[in-house]
């Protein structure tokens, strides 16, 4: 029995020094963060407020930022320079089968306790395509689903650049 005890005692002691987040911050005295309100530079009116909204959302769903506006630890602010929405590709009877969406950005995430610069970007562009007449759910059909998408890859750019330390 006290063999026995040992045993399971190892095996919960090894299982959980093995244990890991997948969460890890390079920046721990960073808590709360102020999304600033991306200058727009195209002619693409919403999309200042958009990136603003899906950032915001992202943060708050990732959870290891609070959104902060009075006295944030750090803050992220950019522009949004260009935006292009192009054909992609065709299919074989001379069809528009996909679009491509990019957007260029400036970005700038600050360390408020620190005065310093974390992470910069001066011209980072991040494209997606979108099929509209595919049938498979797994494909981005409308040009709004390419743009979400870009926000979701632009967070998790500026997450794999500033808090997680591989």
């Amino acid at each position: 029995m006290v063999k026995k005890f040992i045993i399971i005692f190892i095996i919960v002691l090894f299982a959980a020094g093995c244990s890991y987040s997948v969460y890890t911050s390079e920046y721990p005295h960073l808590k709360t963060i102020q999304v600033i309100p991306f200058e727009n530079k195209t002619s693409e009116y919403y999309l200042s407020q958009d990136s603003q909204n899906e950032l915001v959302r992202l943060f708050i769903s990732d959870g290891r930022l609070k959104i902060n506006t009075q006295n944030p630890d750090c803050t992220l602010k950019g522009s949004i320079l260009d935006y292009k929405k192009k054909i992609y590709s065709y299919d074989n009877s001379g069809n528009i089968k996909e679009y491509q969406v990019s957007i260029l950005f400036t970005l700038e995430f600050y360390d408020i306790k620190y005065a310093k610069i974390i992470y910069e970007s001066k011209s980072l562009v991040l494209s997606r395509t979108y099929t509209p007449n595919s049938n498979s759910e797994n494909i981005l059909k409308t040009e709004e689903e390419a743009v979400n998408k870009i926000y979701s890859d632009l967070f998790d750019n500026i997450i794999k650049n500033t808090l997680e330390s591989w």
